[in-house]
């Protein structure tokens, strides 16, 4: 009707149309893409509750009838005293709780129900979302799809990063306290889930973006983020972030844990322990002569281990035969601090840990490679940091390629997937591509990490029974990270100390221990 080309609209008011989800002509709807109908609700299944925070109630009512809600409640950000009351009446098991200016998906209720099918009512559920960032007027910008993590109490301290529609146990909200009023949504969701003990709760994640926010309106950190978009938070809304998580540190840290600014992302914190002077790292390395890899790791130890932390070292010898090996044993040794265990049998690594552990006097083991060298001050600190949460078991570190490339940052097991095990950054080099990853900035919770540099709580090794040396070579500080989970202990690996290990980026994946024997390096996964 405009006189247009088919071709003319799509690239002018067609255009346009296409980018709001509207059709764009008659004729020409196949270019309009479907979104999926969800199945109507069966009568068995209730629809939970709706809380949207700041606005109106106009505002809240227009957003539940997009997202599917029957029950919705609002309340202003900065006047909260009225929650309470307004939750009294509510039926529903569970509520999610959004932002006005949020928008969800179509069906975005229907897509919670179902994941709240048949599952406990003490379930906290979160999703993906998407960021939207928009210029002055509100229109013209671009969006962001953000891959959410699953919420756990450590990540709540070090990270945030909730984003996404958040869905409670309606009594954990009526038993929540609030402050009158917060600087964002994001703040307040922080605050309800530390004071909410979500340890006792099952956590479950839709890895679905199930609503767009507006970074101006609802500033939350993106998982993944350019530079602009890694700063969503002013000056008072990073006071009270802080403010918030000193308050529940108090309570839920170890005596001697603290929280402290996470210089790399604001908005994030570090988890810090002034430990006790009955502390004591007992360092095990396994080698086999090439022993001026071995002098290297022991030196770095010594230059900067750090004069806060008391430590021994147990050099592990797998069979050494040159002359230059035994003479730098002979001089080494003589340190108070350092003694010497010889193991003359095939290379075994778990086996061969297993017996130093005997000899170990620490109530944390740090298990290192020959072929570390820490090149950071108060490495030993940064390791111990993490253990004063009290369910932190194991503590990995970033470590590098000679090339300054990632060597290792943690695993992720994906159940299902043919290659279950994930090294996530793994030969990343460019710093803008790692800086925009928020798990490789934070000390961060994985499935498992590299026993290449790997600290352990004594205590907990031993009640596990150590490695299995059925593993030999291979996989076995993921066993032995997995066997820490499932006795209840979390994995956490930090980006704080600068580590290289020597592992040769090309030698590939070493089953038989060959690799071991005529390289540089003792392992070769790690």
């Amino acid at each position: 009707t405009n006189g247009l080309s088919a071709l003319e609209h799509l690239a002018t008011e067609g255009w346009q149309a296409f980018r709001v989800f509207r059709p764009i002509a008659i004729g020409l709807d196949r270019y309009h893409p479907e979104k999926q109908k969800a199945p109507p609700l069966t009568q068995s299944k209730k629809v939970e509750a709706l809380l949207v925070l700041g606005g109106n109630s106009l505002d809240a009512r227009q957003i539940a009838i997009k997202g599917g809600w029957n029950d919705v409640i609002d309340c202003p950000l900065d006047d909260l005293k009225a929650l309470s009351d307004k939750l009294i009446n509510l039926s529903s098991n569970h509520i999610t709780i959004c932002h006005s200016k949020d928008i969800p998906e179509v069906n975005s209720a229907h897509n919670i129900s179902e994941a709240l099918r048949d599952k406990s009512t003490r379930i906290l559920l979160t999703c993906d979302d998407v960021i939207l960032h928009q210029n002055h007027n509100n229109f013209e910008g671009y969006e962001h799809r953000q891959y959410r993590s699953a919420l756990s109490p450590w990540r709540l301290f070090t990270r945030g990063a909730i984003g996404g529609l958040l869905t409670v146990p309606t009594d954990m909200l009526r038993n929540f306290t609030p402050q009158s009023s917060y600087t964002c949504m994001e703040n307040f969701r922080l605050d309800l889930l530390l004071a909410g003990h979500i340890n006792q709760l099952t956590t479950h994640h839709l890895p679905e973006p199930l609503v767009r926010s507006p970074a101006k309106h609802n500033p939350v950190l993106p998982e993944q983020g350019w530079p602009a978009e890694r700063h969503p938070f002013d000056e008072k809304q990073l006071t009270e972030i802080n403010a918030i998580r000193q308050r529940h540190a108090e309570h839920q840290l170890l005596a001697g844990g603290h929280i402290c600014r996470n210089p790399l992302q604001p908005g994030s914190h570090n988890i810090a322990y002034t430990t006790t002077s009955n502390n004591l790292v007992s360092i095990l390395i396994p080698f086999r002569d090439q022993v001026d890899l071995t002098r290297s790791c022991v030196a770095s130890i010594q230059k900067n281990a750090g004069p806060a932390i008391p430590y021994e070292i147990i050099l592990i010898d797998n069979g050494s035969i040159e002359q230059e090996t035994t003479q730098w044993i002979e001089k080494i040794t003589c340190s108070e601090n350092i003694s010497y265990q010889r193991v003359n049998a095939p290379f075994n690594f778990s086996s061969l840990n297993n017996k130093a552990r005997l000899k170990c006097k620490g109530n944390y083991l740090l298990f290192l490679n020959n072929d570390v060298e820490l090149k950071s001050k108060n490495t030993l600190q940064d390791l111990l940091n993490p253990f004063a949460y009290p369910s932190i078991a194991a503590v990995g570190a970033k470590l590098k390629y000679p090339d300054k490339s990632i060597q290792h940052q943690g695993v992720v097991i994906i159940p299902g997937e043919r290659r279950p095990v994930l090294e996530p950054g793994k030969h990343l080099h460019q710093s803008e591509v790692i800086e925009s990853l928020l798990a490789l900035r934070t000390q961060e919770e994985f499935s498992a990490a590299s026993a290449a540099c790997l600290m352990v709580r004594s205590k907990l090794f031993d009640a596990i029974g150590g490695f299995d040396e059925e593993l030999a070579v291979v996989f076995n500080d993921v066993d032995l990270c997995l066997r820490i989970r499932e006795a209840g202990g979390r994995i956490v690996v930090s980006p704080h100390p600068e580590i290289i290990h020597h592992e040769s980026i090309s030698r590939g994946k070493d089953l038989h221990g060959e690799a071991w024997i005529t390289s540089m390096s003792i392992s070769s996964l790690r």
